[in-house]
């Protein structure tokens, strides 16, 4: 968890530092830069929340194969019990 929250504090510095060169050199006012940085903002809680869902996922089918395996084992373990 702790990586997502530094990506999304990356992904906000940059936004900021980028919208204020733009300013700087006179490609855009201050006024346009809170629109634009509230935009990069958004964008950056898309891809934070999309990686952190993506290793939920991946930390679920890593439970799912072991569930797997335990459902195997007491099916072979029914299997002899009854003898067959």
């Amino acid at each position: 968890m702790l990586h997502l929250a530094i990506l999304l504090a990356i992904t906000a510095v940059g936004a900021l530092v980028a919208g204020l060169v733009l300013v700087a050199v006179g490609q855009s006012t201050l006024a346009e830069l809170w629109p634009s940085y509230v935009q990069g903002l958004e964008i950056a809680l898309a891809i934070v929340e999309l990686a952190s869902t993506a290793d939920g996922m991946r930390v679920r089918l890593g439970d799912g194969k072991t569930e797997l395996q335990v459902a195997r084992e007491r099916a072979r373990a029914l299997k002899d019990k009854l003898g067959l």
